[in-house]
């Protein structure tokens, strides 16, 4: 090789793991694995599952990686090769999304004055890149919010 030469570097995917994350998970019975190792729980039956993942909400353009809803939860599971401190932000606009879609398939009235009965809502955040981080933790939507100003105040919304 000349000195005028350069070795060419192939790109690297970064996302390759949370392709791989969801391919995997992707399938009932496999969510259904992970859902029961996460929370203790020994369901058995896939079709108890509907997954409702986004692909590509229209005007946000985003993903999530998986949500779906089993008996009256909303979960959203989401895989990160990076540490990203605004995972609480991303969770609300990804659950507004699901749950506008939720609202719609079910025909709900949000102007009724009925109280509408809605998922509870669950977001677990899957790391395993390279910096250092806790085995667990928990990031909230509040630690983003400005709060010089505000002394003794509980914020009005949370993820």
């Amino acid at each position: 090789m000349s000195a005028n030469q350069q070795i060419a570097i192939p790109s690297v995917n970064h996302k390759y793991k949370d392709r791989l994350f969801r391919r995997i998970f992707n399938n009932p019975e496999s969510l259904l694995t992970l859902y029961n190792a996460i929370n203790g729980t020994s369901y058995h039956n896939p079709e108890d599952l509907i997954i409702n993942t986004l692909e590509d909400a229209i005007y946000l353009s985003m993903k999530n990686d998986l949500s779906f809803i089993i008996y009256d939860e909303l979960n959203l599971f989401e895989h990160q090769s990076t540490l990203n401190q605004n995972m609480p932000l991303r969770g609300l606009l990804y659950f507004a999304e699901l749950l506008k879609k939720y609202i719609a398939e079910k025909n709900l009235d949000m102007c009724s004055s009925a109280r509408l009965s809605l998922p509870f809502p669950r977001f677990v955040v899957f790391y395993n890149g390279s910096a250092p981080y806790p085995e667990r933790g928990e990031m909230l939507l509040s630690s983003s919010y400005e709060t010089a100003h505000v002394q003794n105040k509980e914020p009005a919304l949370e993820c």
